[in-house]
């Protein structure tokens, strides 16, 4: 079944929550494929020791930020993320976000 096990049943017709994923690179290709639209952004998902161990499409909807919003508060930033905006609108495949299960941080 993949890393990912969206909704586990427990037997007893009880489910868990959704397995969420805490962005440890690709904070702002995640805001900016939620902006534009998709629903799902490839990711490398790492183990405990910071080992790959899938890389796949995961639900935007399962990633949490370390970050509380993403900072535009130079010039420089600003630019950054109008661009990272701007090639996921042109259709761009970006480069796959690097990912560990987890439960810390703000939803994308």
């Amino acid at each position: 079944m993949g890393a990912i096990a969206a909704i586990q049943n427990l037997g007893n017709g009880a489910k868990t929550a959704e397995q969420t994923f805490e962005i440890m690179d690709g904070v702002l290709r995640s805001k900016a494929a939620d902006l534009v639209g998709h629903s799902t952004i490839p990711a490398q998902i790492l183990n405990v020791e910071g080992k790959v161990v899938s890389t796949q499409q995961i639900p935007i909807s399962q990633l949490l930020s370390p970050k509380a919003s993403i900072n535009v508060s130079s010039g420089a930033k600003m630019d950054r993320f109008m661009e990272t905006l701007k090639q996921t609108k042109a259709g761009s495949a970006p480069p796959p976000i690097t990912v560990t299960p987890g439960a810390n941080g703000t939803r994308i």
